[in-house]
């Protein structure tokens, strides 16, 4: 029996165990991946660094938790009940844990574009990670379909490799003006906006884009960076209140849930879905566990 159950280990989830361990809880952390963090190309705005790679990050964060001396285990969370007072938790590789206390850091996912052929040509030329992907469309034509920061951002790295980036927005481009003045002056870099993906086309690989201005684009690869959505599947098993699709968590990241605290990019907490904030997050999750567990 654990005291704790932390599931997720981005930077909420990491923080988490850290301030967990700090308390003395006997904890465990629980996770499928690392995280969105994972796949920052750079990373320029975590206070104290002047510039790390998102997966060297990611792995200090975790090798911290761990030298702190929680337990932590690359199995992906499937099932979350309440047994009284306690809670049961099953993952896809077997494992079955119980704990007094949840924190639910998991996290969240890329946004499909749902667009025809988009799920037919994922691996074959479509991808959702320019870090992991990038480098394999040396000397080609690209695009790369979202409006945010992080499309432009995606943009430019695709230009250090890449013969042609075009970026494709339905709307006008809504990046930091640092990043947009950068891809501004980088002449590899197309932005065509007003335009929506209507069909991914190609035979084995990727070979055009149909948009919805009727022109056909010829690319041999797409990047989609339509944004993140929560992962809140085991939110909704467990009854979690929701507030526009993310968890409700209060002041102290507690939620509805007695014993449930919710941190990271999965809460409503702040628009502002940055590593620092999800990781101030864990923090206060992870002392709001302790307190918790004080008073039972």
């Amino acid at each position: 029996m654990y005291d704790l159950i932390i599931i997720g280990a981005g930077p909420a989830g990491c923080t988490a165990a850290i301030y967990a361990a700090r308390y003395h809880l006997k904890a465990i952390m629980l996770y499928a991946d690392m995280g969105q963090i994972s796949y920052a190309h750079s990373v320029h705005n975590y206070p104290g660094i002047e510039e790390i790679s998102g997966t060297e990050l990611a792995m200090k964060m975790m090798q911290q938790a761990v030298r702190h001396g929680i337990d932590a285990k690359n199995e992906d969370v499937i099932s979350v009940k309440k047994k009284g007072k306690y809670f049961a938790v099953k993952t896809s590789e077997g494992g079955s844990y119980e704990s007094k206390a949840i924190i639910l850091a998991c996290g969240s996912k890329h946004r499909k574009l749902d667009a025809k052929g988009e799920k037919e040509f994922t691996g074959k030329g479509v991808s959702y990670c320019v870090t992991c992907d990038g480098p394999l469309f040396a000397g080609k034509e690209v695009a790369v379909a979202g409006s945010s920061d992080s499309a432009i951002t995606a943009a430019l790295m695709l230009a250090k490799y890449a013969k042609k980036v075009y970026i494709l927005s339905r709307s006008g481009l809504k990046g930091e003006p640092v990043n947009v003045e950068q891809m501004s002056r980088e002449k590899r870099i197309a932005a065509i906006q007003g335009v929506e993906i209507k069909e991914i086309k190609g035979e084995r690989f990727v070979n055009s884009l149909r948009l919805s201005s009727g022109k056909e684009l010829a690319v041999e690869g797409l990047f989609i960076e339509a944004g993140l959505e929560p992962s809140i599947g085991l939110a909704k098993q467990l009854k979690i209140k929701l507030d526009k699709g993310y968890i409700k968590a209060d002041s102290e990241q507690k939620t509805n849930e007695k014993g449930v605290f919710a941190a990271g990019n999965i809460t409503n907490r702040t628009r502002l879905k940055q590593i620092v904030t999800a990781a101030g997050e864990g923090a206060i999750a992870a002392n709001s566990a302790y307190r918790f567990l004080n008073k039972r």
